[in-house]
């Protein structure tokens, strides 16, 4: 494979879209995600009240054009978009907990 279609995969794969959700691979264990918020079981509850896997951090939430650092008491809303760093496995599970 060239540079130049490694390069296009990537960013293709960090350039959020309508889809389920995105993915960067960091490393051969994590990756970095950024799923749509849809779910209505998360939509209006705060970051702490969700059961996320162990081995995930949610860091940003981009909602509109405004970005916000995801902090325990932040109220997930409708549409957000949630930037998630976690263990490759868990990335099926959170994106179901998030998206639907």
């Amino acid at each position: 494979m060239s540079t130049t279609m490694t390069t296009a995969a990537v960013m293709e794969n960090m350039i959020g879209g309508n889809n389920l959700f995105s993915m960067c691979e960091i490393g051969n264990k994590g990756n970095i995600m950024e799923v749509r918020v849809t779910n209505p079981k998360v939509v209006g509850k705060a970051i702490k009240e969700i059961n996320f896997p162990e081995k995930s951090l949610m860091v940003m939430i981009q909602r509109g054009s405004e970005s916000l650092i995801a902090h325990s008491n932040l109220i997930l809303e409708y549409n957000d978009i949630a930037t998630i760093i976690a263990e490759k496995s868990s990335g099926k599970s959170i994106a179901d907990m998030l998206f639907r």
